[in-house]
Order: structure tokens, then sequence, then C-alpha cells
């Protein structure tokens, strides 16, 4: 069972890890404790900020409705600015980068019900910028793509007016 941020060095840890050698102690087919003489265990490192973030993200998913938007308040002012130069690095476009930021907390905020943290609040909004620039930098290569090949095709249909209507059509839906 995963040890929580908030759990390492307290009883709760204790007692998840005192369950996992009992349960290895069966396995193994041994009775006595005084059989066993050393258990090591791997933590992760925990340092005032990440044991602030996951009391922040605790606080965020099982807080009441009020502790819930300090909470959320919070994190999108903590960490805003990392979905920024997290879309800076896709784009190259700070005005871009800024837009993706306002989508990854504006995600966060109205739709948290859904939003999946399997790790800190910093790596969701790294990871949420920079999926976020790739899809609108994807996005924005399919349209200028199709928006080359409609203007090809406008300059084919010169002497056609309706195919000269449908191009000219197509390029302004692109652009919107």
């Amino acid at each position: 069972e995963e040890i929580l941020p908030e759990d390492i060095g307290r009883p709760a840890m204790i007692e998840k890890i005192a369950e996992g050698v009992r349960a290895a102690m069966r396995d193994a087919g041994i009775g006595d404790t005084r059989e066993v003489h050393y258990v090591q265990t791997k933590t992760p490192l925990l340092t005032v900020d990440s044991a602030a973030d996951a009391a922040l993200l605790d606080q965020f998913l099982r807080g009441d409705a009020t502790a819930r938007y300090d909470a959320m308040i919070q994190a999108i002012r903590r960490y805003r600015g990392v979905a920024e130069r997290a879309a800076w690095l896709i784009m190259h476009d700070w005005d871009t980068a800024e837009d993706v930021a306002q989508n990854v907390c504006f995600v966060f905020a109205t739709e948290y019900e859904t939003v999946s943290i399997t790790g800190t609040l910093r790596s969701y909004f790294y990871c949420a910028g920079r999926s976020r620039a790739l899809n609108q930098s994807r996005k924005e290569q399919r349209a200028h793509k199709w928006e080359m090949a409609a203007s090809e095709h406008l300059a084919f249909a010169e002497n056609d007016a309706l195919a000269r209507l449908e191009a000219r059509d197509l390029v302004a839906t692109l652009r919107q």
C-alpha cells in the first residue's frame, strides 16, 4: 500500500510497514519475529516544500468547499508559473504560454472532481502545461497545413468561381 507524503515518519507509515513485514514473514514461512533481524524501507525524500504541497493537495481533494477553494487559490498562485514556463518551452511565445497556463488553471479550478493528480501539484501543473502546449502546437501546425492546401487549391481554381468561393470559405474557417 502506498505511503502518503504526509504519513512519512508517522504512525500510519509504521503500521503500513508492519503489515508488509507480517505479510512477507507469512510468505517466507517465518513464524517468529525474533528471526527477523533487520527491515529496510525506501521512502521518498520529504522536504518542507513537498510536505506543504502534500498538505495543500490533501486539503484540495478532501476538504470542505471553503478549504477546497482556499487550497485551489493557493495552488494556482504557487504553480501557474510552472505551467506557463512548460508551455513556453514548447511554444516559444509568452502570450500563447500565458493562454495555455490560464487554461490549465481553469480546468484545475472547474473540473477538480475529474482531475487526476498522481504526483505533486508542481508536476501536475508542469505536465498539464506541457501537454496543452503540445496539443496547441499540433493544432496550429494542422491549421497551417490546411491553410496552405486551401491556398494552393485557390491558386488552381482561379478560373472556377465556385471552387474559388469554396477555397476562400475554407481559409476563413481555418483562421477562426
